[in-house]
């Protein structure tokens, strides 16, 4: 199934160090932006998807890069919907390409493959029902 971008979106603005397990952001700020806009080379932007997903018990979701836009340099790191998680999916996209690349929205930039699991792990997490873009939360 096709992934396409909805119309919200986040920048990561002045980067700094982070501590994964706490998210203590030590001046890592997040600057929402809508779309459409450009995202320039050796940027990374937080993307969220126009579909809402629920992932049945017994399958994960492997989410990856469309072809034509793995092409032009862009790169989603390896994310997986966990069996069980329900809700929008927010999703990276960083440029390593030398080029500016226009995202717009309704884009079809990702797709799912619903993989069968040999467990039942039903997806509680923090990021469970979510709807739109959502940041980093600590673990």
């Amino acid at each position: 199934m096709d992934l396409h971008i909805k119309d919200e979106a986040a920048l990561l603005v002045n980067p700094a160090s982070i501590d994964p397990d706490t998210l203590v952001p030590y001046g890592v700020k997040f600057k929402p932006i809508s779309l459409p806009a450009y995202l320039y080379p050796g940027k990374a932007i937080l993307l969220t998807t126009v579909e809402v997903v629920s992932i049945p018990v017994f399958f994960s979701g492997l989410i990856g890069m469309r072809s034509t836009y793995a092409r032009l340099g862009l790169l989603t790191p390896p994310t997986v919907a966990d069996p069980g998680f329900e809700g929008t999916l927010t999703l990276e996209l960083y440029n390593a390409s030398p080029n500016i690349i226009l995202l717009q929205p309704g884009d079809s930039i990702w797709h799912i493959l619903l993989v069968s699991t040999p467990f039942e792990p039903k997806y509680s997490g923090r990021y469970q029902h979510q709807s739109g873009l959502t940041l980093p939360k600590s673990l």
